[in-house]
């Protein structure tokens, strides 16, 4: 498998596109890891997501794939648990956005 060329494919994507695709990997995999169905859950959630971690996440998913293809758990169970951290910085970066969007001090502030 050459990552680094189907990385390079993918970034040339709209972002919608890119969404849409990933969301449909995450889809498939969901079944295999509690991370991949979070994962899933949570980027179906956003409306708008960055192309880069979009991209991260996409590379990501293959890289894991083909570390479970030689049989390199270790790595796989690593980059899997990075998912987990990436997961909880998307919601966290998510709340932040919500609160700021509906806090009506800070909208008061603002006018």
């Amino acid at each position: 498998m050459d990552i680094p060329k189907q990385v390079e494919h993918f970034n040339a994507l709209s972002n919608d596109t890119k969404k849409l695709k990933v969301l449909e990997m995450l889809r498939q995999l969901q079944s295999t890891h509690k991370t991949f169905e979070m994962f899933y859950k949570t980027i179906n959630s956003i409306q708008e997501i960055d192309d880069k971690m979009l991209v991260y996440i996409y590379q990501s998913i293959l890289e894991i794939a083909e570390d479970l293809s030689l049989w390199n758990k270790e790595a796989a169970e690593n980059k899997i648990k990075r998912f987990s951290e990436i997961i909880a910085e998307i919601k966290r970066q998510e709340e932040l956005d919500k609160k700021q969007e509906w806090d009506p001090e800070d909208l008061l502030k603002n006018i």
